[in-house]
């Protein structure tokens, strides 16, 4: 494996989302990188390549940071969507990802699951 694959293979791994092989997924990455596609991203390889790895970190610790302040999050999209899309680009402004939310006691999950199943019955 030469270097760039190397980088492309650590980020791939790092990337909890559904992904396919490696070979299909660099494929799709220099593809995308050499000819235009139809929504008219295309992008410099060696310009995205170094900052893939850190993007999906990034992305892991603002998803954390939403799940401990009980924020909504999307699933994660399917690797080659993310590529495809450039979502190494996505930024979610400041956060603090050191917050620490204190996990519900059992008092509350038990009236916390009360009230989602009154809201059923409505």
């Amino acid at each position: 494996m030469n270097p760039q694959e190397q980088l492309f293979e650590d980020a791939r791994k790092l990337y909890p989302g559904t992904k396919k092989g490696f070979k299909r997924e660099y494929t799709n990455f220099i593809l995308r990188s050499t000819k235009p596609v139809p929504n008219g991203l295309k992008f410099n390889l060696e310009d995205i390549l170094p900052i893939l790895k850190q993007a999906i970190a990034y992305q892991i610790k603002y998803r954390d940071w939403c799940t401990r302040t009980n924020k909504w999050t999307p699933q994660w999209k399917n690797f080659q969507t993310w590529i495809n899309n450039g979502c190494w680009e996505e930024s979610y402004g400041d956060f603090d990802e050191n917050v620490n939310i204190p996990s519900p006691t059992f008092e509350e999950k038990q009236a916390n699951a009360k009230a989602r199943a009154d809201l059923r019955k409505i």
